[in-house]
């Protein structure tokens, strides 16, 4: 059931491409060092969200949701938030997000021995892989997020209200 909730919000998700999107992207091209470096870090990142998965496999609808919903609290009228893993701070009332937000904070805890990943990309690279892991297209995440202080003050209310509820029809709005 979780996959086929995550497949409708990605659908209305898509079926608003008509309508531009106004963001100010941030990222730091250098936070991971030279192209060797970056290589090696997207390699270890991406073989512990797929081993955390492989574990868990109802990580996976959770991972895109918690980068979907980090990622509606961007605000328009003042270009800040969006996918900055100001979601980390949130309290979950759903037990699938709050595991998928241990599992993320295992995951950096194990990366940042040897790297130093920001919540905000690995909160975005867990959405990616999870969306290719259930035979979605190949979702390439750029790297280089500055992480958040802070909790969101939320983006635009109406449209992360109706994601979390799962309202579809409001989200085609």
């Amino acid at each position: 059931e979780a996959l086929t909730q995550g497949a409708a919000w990605s659908s209305a998700l898509l079926l608003n491409l008509n309508q531009p999107a106004y963001a100010r992207v941030n990222f730091d091209q250098t936070r991971y060092g030279d192209r060797e470096i970056q290589i090696a870090a997207i390699n270890r990142l991406k073989q512990t969200v797929r081993d955390a998965a492989s574990a868990d496999p109802s990580l996976l609808p959770a991972f895109v949701e918690l980068a979907v919903s980090d990622a509606l609290g961007y605000k328009s009228s003042s270009g800040d938030g969006g996918l900055d893993g100001s979601i980390r701070y949130d309290k979950f009332s759903s037990p699938s997000l709050q595991n998928a937000a241990n599992a993320l904070d295992r995951i950096q805890s194990k990366i940042v021995r040897q790297t130093e990943v920001t919540y905000a990309d690995l909160v975005a690279y867990a959405g990616g892989q999870a969306i290719e892991a259930v035979g979605g297209p190949k979702v390439a995440v750029q790297l280089g997020r500055e992480d958040a202080k802070s909790a969101g003050t939320g983006g635009d209310s109406s449209v992360a209200a109706s994601f979390e509820s799962g309202d579809v029809a409001a989200l085609r709005k």
